[in-house]
């Protein structure tokens, strides 16, 4: 009998031993409040789209997570108020936001903040964006909300790691850009100089039809100077009365061959972009030129601009655009040694600086466009003053919203 019940003395120390570790080794639970806040029904359902989404994420983090959706209705309140009564209810980490919708946009605000050091509310992430989603269908505003907020927790994730966090430009890049199809691409190559010939009258077009008075401006200030170069030289090899004229000097003819052949690739590529793009950053159909990788090899050869356009950075485009037209009529003149238009020409001594430097920005242009990404994220990040606290009056959850 005593042996039976040292065994079984045993055995109970054994089991308290267990189970103890287990106890002392138990991560505390993590609670999240979330709020997504709307004034209207339309900014409500984004914003239950919105919560769908961050639910998701916070929930496989190990959080545990409540959510009012206010309408409407607010009652501003005292910070520290505020902070107490988030504080009793057992919120350690609060995430937050408004969903506002406009006559032209939606303005998406987030915000994290912590209550855990002191009670204080340490804001950790702070993310505002607009997007234009007129005419944009549910499942496409849907995926919209998911960017914006997996935007939002990847920049609240630099102070708070969030391990199982998607790479949204990834998962964007497989939806709409086009597959990498070498016959889709091969058309493309192989037509660039009769697309480069007629873009001067169909990109202009295209802009007017559109009614992208933006897009058509630029075209206009950026291309004139070499299209007017090239039809001058065309006037005076072919028309009788521009024979009359001084001749076209052997480096005008090359620059006009060039640019003809070339040149207007970046601006139909800047005119595709445009169009497609738009549609692109609200997940729109999958485009069948911008994103194919053969292309993109092809205008990264091409130069002037045209890989920048064809991933829709138009600024760093008009740049390499402008340098490489420079640089290559200063090349053409080192070569043939003759006056084009305005310039004299180049001592050939001076003809290797000249394609050096023409080689070195081709190389530089073509590295900085295959380290870019494609311009394919939704909506423009905006800022806005500090925020300031709010409860609803039908509840006794709180969160954070902007003044305007």
């Amino acid at each position: 009998m005593m042996l039976l019940l040292r065994l079984s003395g045993v055995l109970s120390i054994l089991a308290v031993l267990l189970v103890i570790p287990s106890f002392v080794s138990a991560a505390p639970k993590k609670i999240a409040v979330l709020h997504i806040l709307a004034e209207d029904n339309e900014s409500a359902l984004y914003a239950n789209m919105a919560y769908n989404s961050l639910n998701e994420f916070v929930m496989q983090e190990g959080f545990d997570s409540s959510v009012a959706i206010a309408e409407s209705r607010r009652k501003k309140m005292n910070y520290y108020e505020m902070i107490d009564l988030l504080s009793r209810a057992g919120a350690d980490t609060v995430f937050s936001g408004e969903i506002r919708k406009t006559k032209t946009e939606v303005i998406f605000r987030f915000f994290a903040f912590d209550l855990k050091e002191n009670h204080a509310g340490k804001i950790y992430a702070k993310y505002e964006a607009s997007a234009d989603l007129t005419g944009v269908t549910p499942y496409s505003v849907n995926m919209i909300c998911r960017e914006h907020v997996i935007r939002f927790l990847e920049r609240y994730s630099k102070e708070k790691n969030f391990s199982k966090l998607p790479d949204y430009y990834v998962e964007k890049e497989a939806a709409v850009l086009a597959d990498s199809s070498f016959s889709n691409s091969s058309r493309i190559i192989l037509f660039s100089p009769l697309i480069s010939t007629f873009s001067p009258i169909y990109v202009p077009y295209e802009y007017a039809s559109s009614k992208n008075y933006k897009g058509l401006s630029l075209y206009l200030i950026n291309s004139v100077p070499y299209q007017a170069a090239t039809y001058i030289t065309a006037w005076r090899m072919i028309s009788p009365f521009g024979k009359r004229d001084r001749k076209a000097s052997s480096s005008e003819k090359l620059f006009m061959y060039y640019n003809l052949a070339l040149g207007g690739i970046p601006h139909y590529l800047a005119l595709a972009s445009d169009t497609s793009l738009s549609r692109m950053k609200n997940f729109g159909s999958r485009d069948e030129l911008i994103g194919n990788r053969y292309c993109e090899a092809f205008f990264m050869l091409t130069g002037g601009g045209s890989a920048h356009f064809f991933k829709g950075h138009h600024a760093w485009g008009y740049f390499y655009y402008h340098t490489d037209m420079l640089l290559t009529i200063a090349a053409i003149c080192s070569i043939k040694g003759e006056r084009f238009y305005f310039i004299d020409s180049f001592d050939k001594k001076d003809k290797t600086k000249i394609f050096i430097a023409l080689a070195g920005v081709r190389i530089v242009e073509a590295v900085h466009a295959f380290c870019s990404d494609y311009n394919i994220l939704n909506g423009e990040e905006t800022s806005s003053p500090l925020p300031y606290l709010f409860m609803n009056e039908e509840t006794l959850e709180g969160g954070m919203s902007l003044k305007f």
